[in-house]
């Protein structure tokens, strides 16, 4: 985790300093607009999840890489929507017994939508803006079973799980000219507990660290 946290200062810092060196800006410089603007973005990083227990198994913390697109609609130069979606969790594992095998899948799916706010007060440099998020929406559990005993299938199950979530963080981004934007996020993902285990696991909250890279339009 520290090494990404590094390398994730590393990139932006280089992003701001390029923004520099193309713009010539400052901090007293006005503000890039950004009212009316639409970006897609996707971002990747990792989860640090909280201990949990499944099946009276203790499942100590852990890291898990993650990955999100997003779409945002600055309708004021601070305020914007925001649409979210990713992946928590993808898990495919077996166990081998004397009489036969099991094999499970499984995939967390968030799907959230809420709001940033880029606030003026604190902007860096002209293109360069830290924000607070705070989105809603639900975790979206997917998971099967396999099981063969002596050669031949007995049960498969196919199970979809949905609970209340919600994300909180903080980051920031770097627009680089008119339509490409750099960020970096630190945010807390909340959901509720699966009533079912969704692999290994019955729930995904935790703290997430992710870069990200998206187009300007």
């Amino acid at each position: 985790m520290k090494k990404i946290i590094s390398f994730a200062l590393l990139f932006l810092f280089l992003g701001s300093n390029l923004i520099t060196a193309q713009e010539n800006s400052s901090a007293n410089s006005l503000l890039m607009p950004l009212k009316g603007k639409h970006s897609i973005a996707f971002s990747f990083g990792m989860l640090n999840q909280q201990e949990a227990t499944v099946y009276t198994v203790n499942v100590k913390a852990e890291s898990n890489l993650i990955g999100s697109l997003y779409y945002n609609y600055w309708f004021s130069d601070e305020w914007v929507l925001e649409l979210n979606v990713g992946i928590l969790n993808a898990e495919v594992f077996s166990g081998v017994s004397l009489t036969g095998m099991e094999q499970k899948a499984a995939t967390v799916i968030p799907l959230l939508a809420g709001a940033r706010f880029y606030p003026e007060s604190i902007a860096l440099a002209e293109n360069v803006r830290p924000y607070v998020t705070a989105l809603v929406g639900v975790h979206m559990g997917h998971s099967s079973s396999n099981k063969v005993t002596l050669g031949l299938t007995t049960a498969t199950e196919t199970k979809v799980q949905s609970v209340f979530a919600s994300k909180f963080g903080v980051g920031i981004d770097v627009f680089i000219g008119n339509w490409v934007r750099l960020g970096l996020g630190l945010g807390y993902n909340l959901g509720s507990d699966f009533e079912v285990p969704v692999g290994t696991r019955v729930n995904y909250s935790g703290v997430d660290l992710a870069l990200s890279f998206g187009v300007m339009i």
